[in-house]
């Protein structure tokens, strides 16, 4: 217990080392650290369940709607369903603004995420600030979840 706990632990201060709510970082920034963070935990849940992780060749190149995917028939509803749809949309967003110069889209992307939290998440309507610390705090929320999984 006291390993899953310290796991944990571990966890969060890694995410705050890069997303800490303290910073204002753009937008396009959060939404790129965000995943990439989010990304990291995926991997670490798949290798989680491996009974011989070694043998398993979690490839870096290996994208992120494959280890989502990958992750939700594992775990299930360990991870709530609508967490597995913003995780979804989030890797949409970040593909969207990965590979074009001008992307509208984002901000749309973004608000269907925040949209998710507000019908979904009882702690979000108490969330201060504008888009920024709201998507950031949607960031965490999500990584908390994933971390939670990994560590149960």
């Amino acid at each position: 217990m006291a390993d899953e706990f310290d796991e944990f632990l571990r966890g969060l201060s890694r995410y705050a080392s890069f997303l800490s709510g303290d910073d204002e970082h753009p937008l396009e920034i959060l939404v790129l650290r965000g995943h990439l963070l989010l990304e990291e935990e995926l991997r670490k849940l798949i290798l989680r369940k491996c009974a011989k992780p070694e043998v398993f060749r979690l490839h870096d190149r290996t994208p992120f709607k494959g280890l989502l995917v990958l992750c939700e028939a594992m775990y299930g509803t360990t991870v709530p369903n609508w967490m597995w749809t913003a995780l979804r949309e989030l890797n949409r967003v970040r593909n969207s603004l990965a590979h074009k110069l001008e992307d509208r889209g984002v901000q749309a992307g973004v608000g269907g995420i925040l949209m998710a939290f507000e019908a979904h998440d009882p702690t979000y309507s108490h969330v201060e600030g504008g888009v920024l610390q709201q998507f950031n705090y949607c960031l965490s929320a999500l990584h908390v979840e994933l971390l939670k999984a990994r560590t149960s």
